[in-house]
């Protein structure tokens, strides 16, 4: 871990004066005095931890120097610490720089990987029924604890255990009161290994019914019949029906059509014309606005290309 290394010489007599390189030849005439000059050199070693590479993984250099390592994370990875002679330096960072090197030293790179959920999507629950759904999180370095924030009233966020690298939670609700329960709530739930994290959103939409129809599949043709349908656990009294288009508003169907029993159907012929897709019904209780529900995306098709540049909106 320590080298000499010849860098010249100086020389009296029949040796000329000085010279560099670990060999000289000359004829001697008289007394002559040779001495070589040295020079120290140490090794400094790097090695890289799980996640990651280091460059270059040694060098040697001149005492009282200075050399860098570099960095490179894998895919999804980042650079956690850097440590020389097993004392933590300098946190994050894809590059380390030393100096006064006067010793033979070792530097180190560990790496880190944030948490990352596993398949979570947005949720509806009908009024006064269960909700219950898995949230699970894995972290190559080991299971990631996970929280939940936002958490509705009477709802509960409990984990189910960790093995090696994944963590399993279960969130469960049932919503019962009438006067905050319906409508959205956006649960955030965090997942953190101690020092990356990873959050995700999940919106929980309460309704005291669903829209059974359009479904995602309908498709409007040319006639321009809407057939709407709803159904709950109880009649709605009366409902407003309007059309969006993504998370616009677009028009009112029917602003009051009354809804006797808890299965309906409604149909209509639409006014106008509307092209693609993305399109979704949303159904109003107007007893409780808060109280909604929307279908899946439906399309509008079959004119002509042209047509809507003459029929206009």
């Amino acid at each position: 871990t320590t080298q000499y290394v010849c860098t010249g010489w100086t020389g009296s007599g029949s040796v000329p004066a000085s010279g560099s390189g670990s060999s000289v030849n000359f004829a001697i005439n008289s007394d002559s005095v040779l001495a070589w000059q040295w020079k120290t050199q140490y090794l400094v070693a790097a090695s890289a931890g799980t996640g990651g590479s280091v460059s270059p993984t040694s060098t040697w250099v001149n005492k009282g120097g200075s050399t860098s390592f570099t960095a490179t994370p894998n895919a999804g990875w980042l650079v956690n610490t850097w440590s020389v002679d097993g004392i933590s330096v300098q946190t994050g960072g894809t590059s380390l720089a030393m100096s006064n090197i006067t010793k033979p030293r070792t530097a180190a790179v560990s790496f880190c990987a944030p948490p990352v959920f596993g398949t979570l999507t947005n949720q509806s629950v009908i009024f006064s029924n269960q909700l219950s759904f898995l949230v699970t999180a894995t972290d190559p370095e080991g299971a990631p604890t996970v929280s939940a924030a936002g958490v509705p009233a009477g709802a509960t966020f409990v984990t189910n255990g960790a093995g090696a690298t994944t963590a399993s939670n279960t969130f469960t609700w049932t919503p019962t009161n009438q006067s905050l329960d319906f409508g959205d709530h956006s649960v955030r739930f965090v997942a953190t290994d101690g020092i990356l994290s990873a959050t995700n959103d999940v919106t929980i939409h309460v309704s005291s019914f669903v829209v059974t129809n359009p479904t995602s599949a309908t498709v409007i043709g040319l006639g321009r019949v809407l057939n709407v349908g709803w159904t709950g656990e109880q009649a709605l009294g009366a409902v407003r029906i309007e059309l969006w288009r993504g998370t616009n508003y677009f028009d009112t169907l029917t602003n009051s059509l009354a809804s006797p029993t808890n299965d309906m159907a409604w149909q209509t012929v639409l006014p106008y014309r509307r092209y693609g897709g993305g399109y979704r019904v949303v159904v109003v209780n107007t007893n409780n606005t808060s109280d909604w529900a929307a279908s899946g995306k439906f399309t509008f098709s079959g004119a002509m290309p042209w047509l809507p540049l003459l029929l206009g909106p």
